[in-house]
């Protein structure tokens, strides 16, 4: 059972894109909508939650016990082993606890009978939790190395059973954090994605299908490469909407240029017939080279990215609708 706070008013932060700015922000592109939020700190997912629940669920990868709903102030509980469990080190994570620890990626599916289902992903210890208690361990591939480690989620149902994609990001390693006594295995990884079978009946969950994300085709400069902190399954479940973010190499001094919203089929092929939604020249000085979170609205017209204010405590984090470019 989900136990909801109260207090789903919408605050003074959310403003309508277009005729507000935010202080020391760049103007936001029209027709768009934007929620500031404090909590949790470092967002890392979102999900479309619709208005019963509060319109959005975030998660944060710093936030080990609670989700937040916005707009407003509303909590939800973080699946763990039991209730008194002790969190450990993150370098102690991978064998030693049984639920999420860092939530990197969230999702919520509706049944049209109204059922919810919430499902989400930790990077530290590379488990798949829903929130009504179960656990499923994923396999050494989506092992956090070197900064790297499972970062999307997303569900949605097929045939009588929910379909889940899990996004290992990929993107250049991070020497500095990399383990005591670890070393990168090479300088960047290939962004990877398995697809689940949850059952239902039977509580069951079943790898399907794993592909790497095809990234060759995309034209990128500058020696920068993606990473994929996110991924929605799109209306007709036949592909993914992927969230791609550019940085260059460590330790270059080569920052962010590239935020893209790419759709892939499940073979991981870009979709030829698809442009790429390209934020850089879309949001202009809005993009933002930190957009962790992504997922479409629940009749996929809109969709919605937060951000990641990780060591900038005094910039916002935001939650961002707009209209679906595809």
């Amino acid at each position: 059972m989900l136990r909801i706070g109260k207090g789903f008013l919408v605050s003074a932060s959310v403003i309508a894109f277009g005729t507000m700015a935010l202080a020391d922000q760049p103007l936001p592109p029209k027709n768009t909508t934007v929620f500031q939020f404090k909590d949790p700190q470092e967002a890392s997912g979102v999900a479309a939650v619709g208005a019963e629940y509060g319109s959005f669920a975030v998660v944060g990868d710093e936030d080990h016990f609670d989700g937040r709903l916005i707009p407003g102030r509303g909590k939800f509980p973080l699946p763990r082993a039991s209730d008194d469990q002790d969190l450990p080190k993150k370098d102690e994570a991978d064998d030693d606890v049984g639920a999420a620890l860092g939530p990197e990626g969230i999702d919520v599916g509706f049944l049209p009978d109204g059922r919810s289902f919430w499902v989400v992903v930790g990077e530290d210890n590379r488990t798949v939790s829903t929130l009504d208690g179960q656990n499923f361990k994923l396999d050494e591939t989506f092992k956090e190395v070197c900064g790297r480690g499972a970062e999307g989620l997303s569900l949605g149902w097929k045939d009588d059973a929910w379909l889940i994609a899990v996004l290992w990001e990929g993107g250049y390693y991070e020497p500095g954090k990399c383990k005591a006594g670890t070393s990168r295995p090479a300088v960047s990884a290939i962004p990877n994605v398995v697809i689940f079978k949850y059952n239902p009946e039977d509580l069951s969950l079943t790898q399907i299908k794993s592909f790497p994300l095809k990234l060759d085709s995309l034209e990128i400069t500058d020696g920068q490469i993606f990473r994929a902190p996110d991924l929605a399954w799109r209306k007709d479940m036949t592909s993914l909407t992927v969230l791609l973010a550019s940085s260059g190499k460590p330790g270059t001094g080569a920052g962010h240029l590239h935020t893209w919203l790419q759709v892939f089929d499940l073979d991981g092929d870009p979709d030829p017939s698809i442009p790429p939604f390209k934020l850089e020249d879309e949001w202009g000085d809005f993009e933002d080279p930190n957009w962790e979170g992504l997922d479409y609205t629940l009749d996929h017209s809109r969709m919605v990215m937060v951000n990641d204010n990780a060591g900038k405590k005094k910039k916002p984090q935001w939650a961002v609708i707009f209209k679906a470019p595809f």
